[in-house]
């Protein structure tokens, strides 16, 4: 074979090799591509709620929130036993705290009454008066009731 023969081929195997590689590339990247966006379809956004089991009501956490029986309070307990400016919750520090705001029945976390502010963790049960709800971090349209 010649040598002008020899390098043709070559050339032609080396162009083959070359064009299978990057075909190869795209195709990778295609499929990471469809990953991501099947994941991100599928991933929802979590939010921390306050629901009342009794009710069914919940209600999604704001950076600050008041409970009471004041309506202007984000959250409006109508209960006797509930004060008029109850609690508040806050975040900081990419925390949740209660607090009690000298409130006459008290505020109590897991049937503790608080004096101080306190981080709220998934699945607290907080008692403003005879009022009943839970502290949680679900995922939208999945939230627990009981």
């Amino acid at each position: 074979m010649s040598p002008g023969l020899t390098l043709l081929v070559l050339r032609i195997v080396l162009a083959i090799l070359l064009y299978g590689f990057l075909c190869a590339i795209v195709w990778v990247l295609w499929r990471d591509i469809q990953v991501a966006i099947t994941s991100s379809q599928n991933k929802q956004k979590s939010v921390p709620i306050l629901v009342n089991p009794e009710s069914g009501e919940i209600y999604e956490l704001q950076p600050v929130m008041a409970l009471g029986r004041n309506p202007d309070n984000a959250v409006v307990l109508d209960s006797d036993t509930v004060s008029y400016e109850h609690a508040l919750i806050t975040t900081r520090d990419s925390h949740w705290w209660i607090e009690d705001l000298g409130s006459s029945n008290g505020t109590l976390v897991n049937s503790v009454y608080i004096t101080n502010p306190l981080i709220l963790s998934e699945g607290d049960i907080i008692e403003i008066g005879s009022v009943r709800l839970r502290f949680t971090t679900k995922v939208l349209g999945n939230f627990p009731i009981s």
